[in-house]
């Protein structure tokens, strides 16, 4: 069943830990300035909606850098190893298992 909601929204709650070890008027100053320093830095990311019946194509290419598109998936990865039970691989780049597809359909195992 497809949702009927038209946007999707999330919200991040305060760390509770600042405010246990932060007390007194100058402990919420300082929360409160770094709440309001971190408001301001999102209010310059870059937010798009769309409808559920007309999302976006999958080529976030041209409004994403390489380095925005590894942040958007370093923590999904976090989640899926952290979901199957299995520690995340650590091994050297020379040892990763890779598969190679060649232009020319051909293939080899890495």
């Amino acid at each position: 069943m497809v949702p009927s909601r038209t946007d999707l929204s999330c919200n991040v709650a305060e760390p509770t830990h600042e405010r246990s070890t932060r007390s007194g008027k100058a402990g919420k100053a300082r929360i409160d300035s770094a709440r309001e320093a971190r408001r301001a830095a999102r209010a310059r990311w870059p937010v798009r909606t769309f409808r559920l019946e007309d999302p976006p194509g999958p080529d976030l290419s041209a409004t994403t850098t390489a380095d925005e598109r590894l942040a958007m998936m370093w923590p999904l990865a976090l989640d899926a190893w952290a979901f199957a039970g299995r520690p995340v691989p650590d091994y050297p780049r020379d040892r990763m298992p890779v598969r190679v597809i060649r232009p020319d359909g051909g293939h080899r195992l890495g």
